[in-house]
């Protein structure tokens, strides 16, 4: 009876033995730093406050900034090749900037394929008479990211802008309209504005 039990598989504690003798050594063996109890291992500082939230401030401003080198179509004289009044002014902004920044000079595609072109040559041979040492390069043909406004809201925003652009400077007890309802359909966007020098702005409906 002896041999029986020499040979017979060992039982369930026996096993279990065995098991959390092999994990205690797969752990002692795991290459980690044996660390003494009054000292620390090294911390990763998190990013100062706002930095991911000015970075994406940034990002928005360099795609804003890139839109003032965008000759839109109603900058151009009679829908030909020759730049308007605020196209012509608009030009020397950008020949002042352009020296400073990486954007390109983006020309608003119109549908008529030979008119985009003469409009290119046209605004590279303007600033190449300005001083733009590589204007063939920098003069593109394309789609600006900035989209238009609907007539909905260009109606809207107007009033806001009066209100953003003077408001600090009313004449104390007037800031805007007739209080801050602003907006389309408000009071502030029917109204006109008191205390600019000059007298009263009228709204958007003209009272």
């Amino acid at each position: 009876m002896a041999w029986r039990r020499l040979l017979a598989p060992p039982g369930r504690s026996a096993w279990v033995a065995a098991a959390l003798l092999a994990l205690l050594q797969g752990c002692l063996h795991q290459d980690r730093p044996i660390v003494h109890p009054r000292e620390k291992l090294p911390l990763t500082m998190p990013e100062p406050i706002g930095t991911f939230v000015h970075g994406w401030q940034d990002a928005q401003a360099a795609k804003a900034e890139a839109s003032d080198f965008v000759f839109f179509l109603d900058e151009w004289y009679m829908g030909g090749d020759r730049l308007g009044p605020s196209g012509s002014k608009h030009l020397l902004d950008i020949v002042k900037r352009l020296p400073e920044v990486p954007f390109p000079v983006l020309i608003q595609v119109d549908l008529n394929a030979t008119l985009n072109e003469a409009r290119r040559q046209t605004i590279v041979a303007m600033l190449t008479q300005h001083g733009v040492p590589d204007a063939e390069q920098r003069v593109v043909l394309g789609y600006p990211e900035a989209e238009g406004l609907f007539g909905e809201e260009a109606e809207r925003i107007y009033p806001q802008m009066l209100r953003g652009s003077y408001g600090q400077r009313f004449t104390p007890g007037f800031r805007s309209g007739f209080g801050g309802y602003g907006g389309y359909g408000g009071f502030g966007g029917a109204g006109g504005t008191f205390g600019r020098p000059g007298g009263f702005i009228p709204g958007p409906f003209g009272f």
